[in-house]
């Protein structure tokens, strides 16, 4: 580990021609690009970036795409530095490995990662909607087929709130019925001594 670190610190750039060719070369490859591996922390990235942007500097070097080099090595270095773009970097490289990206620039993965998957519509269904006027045809009628089954689920709902107020109702009338009984219970309780009372002072 020690040995390959020490690797990593002795990299030097070549000469401003062959690094331009490599880094254009290998622009699908952040890694690549800065000559660090996956796992390269924040201080060999930082390092290597600056070592190849003495030499691939528009005011140090005027040969041919010498700024597209140095594009290149500037977004590398943004996107491997920053946690969350590296981590979605190294989610596309990912892709790139399983063929899921294709030939998708890192640019255009993102961008498509960002929309969501593409839906997926039924060959026929796009041959039909291609066509203008067979196409609206064919749109009307899905639409005139959704607006029924909108309306029966919107009586379904009505039948079930229906169904479900008669017993609300009767949960709500529960305890005033039930406080009632005990008011009449008290009422008759009161009749009962007021009359044992009455037959005292009689007697």
């Amino acid at each position: 580990m020690a040995d390959g670190k020490d690797a990593a610190d002795d990299w030097r750039p070549a000469d401003a021609s062959t690094e331009i060719r490599r880094v254009l070369d290998e622009s699908q490859n952040y890694y690549m690009v800065l000559h660090v591996t996956p796992v390269a922390d924040n201080a060999e990235i930082k390092r290597n970036y600056r070592r190849l942007s003495l030499v691939l500097h528009p005011d140090r070097c005027n040969l041919p795409r010498a700024k597209e080099a140095f594009q290149e090595i500037n977004l590398a270095h943004t996107t491997l530095t920053t946690p969350v773009k590296r981590k979605m970097y190294d989610l596309y490289l990912g892709d790139r490995l399983r063929g899921a990206a294709g030939t998708e620039s890192y640019n255009e993965w993102e961008a498509r990662m960002a929309t969501g998957p593409p839906v997926r519509v039924p060959a026929w269904l796009a041959f039909i909607l291609r066509m203008p006027v067979i196409g609206m045809i064919v749109a009307v009628l899905l639409v005139l087929l959704l607006i029924p089954l909108v309306l029966v689920m919107l009586v379904l709902m009505v039948l079930l709130a229906l169904l479900c107020l008669p017993c609300a109702m009767i949960g709500t009338n529960r305890p005033q019925e039930e406080g009632g009984d005990e008011a009449g219970a008290v009422g008759h309780a009161n009749a009962e001594t007021g009359g044992q009372n009455r037959f005292s002072d009689n007697a």
